[in-house]
């Protein structure tokens, strides 16, 4: 083997400077993972239908807005519009129809 090429990193039992403890090396990646609360992941039509309201509300309001927009309480519509759109098709056309608003509204006029 070339020298150089052949790199090992030497484990001793020894816990100095620059070297990890027991602890912090016996963590692994797949109990990290492990770990992590599992939510309960959308059904394929939801995630449908989430992802058209987020791409119409972005093109609409445009990334900040779209955000605030989708999380944020909306008395017309009843809650907030993200979680609308996901619950049921009508809730999604009522969030459309909302954006529709939105992109139509004359600025009010100065007097």
């Amino acid at each position: 083997m070339q020298a150089g090429r052949d790199r090992r990193l030497r484990v001793d039992d020894q816990c100095g400077e620059g070297h990890m403890s027991d602890a912090a090396t016996s963590a692994s990646p797949a109990s990290h993972w492990r770990r992590r609360p599992r939510g309960n992941p959308l059904e394929a039509d939801q995630a449908v239908r989430q992802g058209e309201i987020t791409r119409l509300a972005f093109l609409v309001l445009g990334k900040e807005g779209a955000i605030a927009f989708l999380n944020t309480d909306h008395p017309s519509l009843g809650g907030r519009p993200l979680a609308l759109a996901i619950a049921s098709p009508e809730g999604r056309d009522g969030v459309e129809a909302e954006l529709g608003r939105m992109s139509f509204r004359q600025p009010a006029a100065d007097p």
